[in-house]
């Protein structure tokens, strides 16, 4: 697990006018986020930010728990925040105009 927070770029989408179209006024919607993360970031990691992320969200947007059937008999809770990862090399990133493997904030052994 880091030991400090990596930087994490989340962009969601969703909202009271983002809804399905079978879905009525005034029903859920389902929140969607995009991660950008470096690809050293750790499984262990990603669980807890996942696992925070849908709290936070959860609890902005007064998402509401719904338990699912599933085919096998299972039952499953879910708020529906769906959440994906996609990763970016630090070759292929810059902040104010440095890229990030000439960033002397980037620690050498992160490249």
């Amino acid at each position: 697990m880091p030991t400090r927070c990596q930087t994490i770029a989340c962009t969601c989408t969703g909202g009271p006018r983002s809804r399905r179209a079978s879905t009525a006024v005034g029903g859920t919607f389902r929140p969607i986020c995009n991660f950008i993360v470096p690809p050293i970031l750790i499984a262990e990691s990603r669980k807890m930010l996942v696992s925070s992320v849908s709290s936070a969200i959860a609890r902005a947007c007064d998402l509401r728990a719904e338990v699912v059937s599933l085919p096998s008999g299972e039952q499953v809770s879910t708020r529906w925040v769906l959440q994906f990862f996609f990763e970016v090399p630090l070759e292929q990133a810059a902040l104010d105009g440095i890229m990030a493997f000439e960033n002397p904030m980037v620690p050498k052994d992160k490249h």
